[in-house]
């Protein structure tokens, strides 16, 4: 899918070489986006099948909320967020608009 957003970018023609980089950067950040978030469930689901513990399946389910536009993106959202959640570093996390990955491709 984002292979597919790659695509168009570079395709739709801007004018400007620095629109062009720009595009570039913004596609390049949401394949990494993409990435991370699966490198995020693949850990929580390692984490709840050895530890059986539902705090990782509930987070499990908020990134795939997350990812999917159907819970609001924290503020800050990169790609240790995660780990500072595992750490016990996220009590003031403040929230912003759901946006899925899609929308986000879309918009770029």
């Amino acid at each position: 899918m984002l292979l597919v957003v790659l695509t168009v970018l570079e395709w739709g023609g801007p004018q400007h070489e620095g629109e062009v980089e720009q595009r570039r950067a913004t596609a390049l950040e949401l394949v990494a986006q993409s990435r991370q978030s699966a490198n995020d469930l693949s850990e929580m689901a390692r984490l709840y099948v050895s530890t059986r513990d539902p705090l990782y399946r509930t987070y499990f389910n908020q990134i795939l909320a997350i990812r999917s536009g159907k819970a609001q993106r924290p503020v800050g959202y990169d790609s240790s967020f995660w780990t500072r959640v595992l750490a016990g570093e996220s009590q003031s996390v403040s929230y912003g608009q759901p946006e899925s990955l899609v929308t986000q491709a879309h918009s770029a």
